[in-house]
């Protein structure tokens, strides 16, 4: 049988956002600022890393990202030998949209719930 507890919940989709989050974490969200613009020294850095294992498709799109992309990329730090750098490119700027979009979905839920609780005073 199947070990207490581990009846095929959702437990992995949400994971790791159980514990609520700090103010400080909550105005971060609020802006919703995780990215910010790449500096240059990151920017090579970050090719120099991984470039052995960019094809020039994957180094011409990460040279046409503008900087705020190219940070969404290198946040995962330097790729490594895979099929289709490129593909990996863009799904990691995709994978941390989508961790913006869900952090900006926590921080309006919350700010909802302040203003709510504003207007009982």
């Amino acid at each position: 049988g199947m070990p207490p507890g581990e009846s095929g919940s959702a437990v992995g989709e949400s994971g790791s956002t159980a514990r609520p989050a700090t103010e400080e974490e909550k105005n971060l969200l609020r802006q919703a600022k995780l990215v910010r613009p790449a500096t240059e020294g990151e920017v090579e850095a970050f090719m120099a890393a991984s470039v052995a294992h960019m094809s020039d498709r994957a180094k011409t799109a990460f040279y046409a990202m503008n900087a705020e992309q190219q940070y969404r990329v290198m946040y995962y730090g330097p790729l490594t030998d895979c099929q289709d750098s490129t593909e990996v490119l863009y799904a990691r700027v995709q994978q941390f949209m989508d961790m913006e979009n869900q952090l900006k979905r926590l921080a309006n839920a919350d700010t909802q719930t302040k203003q709510k609780n504003k207007q009982k005073a």
